[in-house]
């Protein structure tokens, strides 16, 4: 989580978690108190975006370099980086909102609305990942692409290798562990093998590319 960031308590009527999911600091099913630190990072560099885009306007034809540089280091590449530090604790907090929460006060419905924005952005991350990948292969080492997308790829260097896909696998796993661990937390022998399943595939994947 991102400790410098003030949490608030959003309160509402949500199933007990059990044990489990207070020892590791989620106390109820709301996806706003769970993914506060991400909801609120991506509303400040929304707010930042939308002030350089102001400033840009306003700067005429000839904006400041500075201004430029800044939103296109926002716009995609700050949301891209969030989204991958981020994807497994918004991972678990949609799945623990969807499978404990009810919807019977504002702030309850509020917080489901996001969860299911999430849910757009946690399964369709590892897919604009490959169509970058893939797709726009031939653009990877464009100075401009690589200031908007280069999150997703530029720090495995040859941009030929399929180990660039790694991160739509990092992701499509921590999803999938996710699920789990909050679907199957009655089966923790079943919640094992899966974890040694991907593990091994992961092992080969990243002896595979090297």
């Amino acid at each position: 989580t991102l400790e410098f960031i003030p949490q608030p308590s959003f309160s509402g009527d949500t199933n007990g978690l059990g044990d489990r999911f207070e020892d590791v600091g989620i106390e109820d099913a709301l996806f706003l108190n769970n993914a506060w630190d991400y909801c609120f990072m991506t509303i400040l560099m929304t707010a930042i975006l939308g002030i350089l885009m102001v400033a840009k306007k306003l700067s005429g034809s000839r904006p400041p370099k500075m201004i430029v540089n800044l939103i296109n280091d926002i716009l995609w590449g700050g949301y891209l980086r969030l989204g991958i530090e981020g994807y497994f604790d918004i991972g678990i907090a949609y799945m623990v909102q969807l499978t404990n929460s009810n919807i019977n006060s504002t702030v309850e419905l509020i917080s489901g609305i996001l969860s299911m924005l999430a849910l757009f952005g946690l399964g369709g991350f590892p897919f604009l990942i490959i169509d970058i990948v893939l797709r726009k292969g031939d653009m990877l080492e464009d100075e401009k692409f690589k200031r908007t997308w280069g999150a997703v790829y530029e720090e495995f260097g040859d941009t030929k290798n399929s180990r660039l896909l790694y991160y739509a696998f990092f992701m499509l796993r921590r999803l999938i562990l996710a699920a789990t661990l909050v679907s199957l937390q009655n089966y923790p022998m079943t919640q094992c093998i899966i974890y040694i399943m991907f593990s091994v595939v992961q092992i080969f994947y990243n002896v595979s590319r090297k």
